[in-house]
C-alpha cells in the first residue's frame, strides 16, 4: 500500500512539473511578445534565438519519460532524484527568461543540473569535466543567459557513438586580455557526422548554430567583440577524434550598453 502511495505521488509531481514546464513556455511567449511591442528589433532576434535553445522539446519530453520509465519499474528512489533535478533546471530556465545577462555561476550551476540529468539517462555514456580558472570570480561575472547549456545539449545529443563508448567532454573557462575564454571539447564523432545525421533523423537541435547566432547578435547590438569558432578535433592518424568549440567574450562585471 505504502509503495501505491508513494508511486501515486510521483505521480502527482509528474503533473506539477508539467504544469511547470506549461509555465515557462508561457512565460516565453509573454517575454517575446513584450519586446515585439518594445520594437527594438535587434533585441528581439537576439531574445529570440537565445529563447529557442532553452531546454527543447525533445530534450523535455526523453527527460519525462525516463522518469516514467524509472516509475513502472519501481525504481521510484532513482525517479525522485530525477524529479528533483528536473525541476530545478526548469526553474533556472524561467529565472534566466528575465535577463539578457546572468552571473557565470548561475548559468555553470545549471548546466551542472542538465548534465546529471543526461548522465541519469545514458547511465555510464557521459563523462562531464569542468575547470574554472581560479581567477574568474564567476558570482560577479556576467554572461549571456543560457549560453553554454546549447553547446553541451549538441554534444550529448549528437556526439556519442555508441552505449559502450563513453562521451568524454571537457569545458574549460579562463580569462585572456580582458576576455572570457570557454573550451568545450568532446571525443564524439565530430560535427560533420553530426550534423548528417541529425539531417538525416530530422531531429529539432538548436545547439551550436543557434549559439553562435545569438552571441553575434548580441556582439552587434551593444558593440562588443564577440568571437565562435567551431572545428574538428583531429588525431595524429589525421581521424576525426571529436568536436572542439571556442567562445570568446568580454569579461565584464556589468551588462553591456
Amino acid at each position: 500500500m505504502a509503495g501505491y502511495l508513494h508511486q501515486s505521488n510521483v505521480f502527482n509531481i509528474l503533473g506539477v512539473l508539467l504544469a511547470l514546464a506549461v509555465t515557462v513556455i508561457s512565460a516565453l511567449l509573454i517575454y517575446i511578445r513584450k519586446r515585439e511591442q518594445e520594437g527594438i528589433r535587434i533585441k528581439l532576434e537576439s531574445d529570440l534565438v537565445g529563447l529557442k535553445g532553452m531546454l527543447n522539446q525533445h530534450f523535455m519530453a526523453n527527460t519525462m519519460n525516463a522518469i516514467k520509465a524509472l516509475i513502472n519499474q519501481g525504481k521510484t528512489d532513482s525517479a525522485d532524484v530525477y524529479i528533483n533535478k528536473f525541476s530545478a533546471l526548469l526553474m533556472g530556465a524561467l529565472s534566466q527568461t528575465k535577463n539578457t545577462m546572468i552571473p557565470l555561476e548561475e548559468e555553470l550551476r545549471f548546466i551542472r543540473l542538465y548534465i546529471e540529468l543526461e548522465q541519469l539517462r545514458f547511465p555510464g555514456q557521459i563523462q562531464f569535466e569542468l575547470a574554472v580558472d581560479p581567477q574568474l570570480e564567476t558570482n560577479f561575472i556576467l554572461v549571456p543567459a543560457m549560453l553554454l547549456q546549447p553547446i553541451l545539449e549538441n554534444s550529448v545529443q549528437h556526439g556519442r557513438r555508441r552505449p559502450d563508448c563513453p562521451l568524454n567532454i571537457s569545458l574549460t573557462l579562463f580569462p585572456q586580455a580582458e576576455r572570457l575564454v570557454i573550451l568545450l571539447q568532446d571525443d564524439g564523432i565530430g560535427i560533420m557526422v553530426g550534423k548528417k545525421n541529425k539531417q538525416t533523423n530530422r531531429q529539432d537541435s538548436f545547439g551550436i548554430d543557434l549559439t553562435e547566432q545569438r552571441i553575434k547578435l548580441l556582439g552587434n547590438q551593444y558593440k562588443v567583440k564577440v568571437d565562435f569558432n567551431v572545428d574538428e578535433v583531429i588525431d595524429s592518424k589525421g581521424m576525426v577524434s571529436g568536436t572542439r568549440v571556442i567562445i570568446e567574450v568580454p569579461l565584464t562585471t556589468a551588462s553591456y550598453s
